[in-house]
């Protein structure tokens, strides 16, 4: 029997997968309604856990850089200061100092050149 790990909440939840536990327990009340993977939409899996972004989503939005840079700058169509996770051009996340120069511009400096996305929430 395997174990997935998530983390839910800043807490990391150990999940067994495959194999039989024992005696199922009652039913829990409904959860939040899922969007398929299947309509577009972006998950990724960094160490803070599993970021999912809904396709289309106003409240969220992720910027491509195909080319490895020193700097990004993003010019973005959301109403507030996001959050920004970024990935590396392998599907690493990694870490940028990141500064807000107005409220729909950022700016990303590496240490060294990096491709990769931005994703803003």
């Amino acid at each position: 029997m395997g174990v997935l790990r998530v983390k839910v909440a800043g807490q990391w939840i150990d999940i067994p997968s495959g194999g039989s536990s024992g005696v199922a327990g009652p039913q829990g009340p409904p959860g939040p309604t899922a969007v398929s993977a299947d309509a577009g939409n972006t998950a990724m899996l960094g160490s803070d856990g599993l970021i999912f972004i809904p396709a289309g989503s106003s409240q969220s939005y992720i910027h491509q850089e195909p080319v490895p840079a020193l700097v990004w700058t993003i010019t973005h169509p959301l109403t507030f200061m996001p959050g920004v996770t970024i990935v590396d051009g392998s599907g690493v996340q990694t870490e940028g100092q990141v500064r807000y120069l107005s409220p729909t511009q950022i700016e990303i400096t590496f240490t060294n050149p990096q491709a990769g996305q931005a994703f803003l929430s």
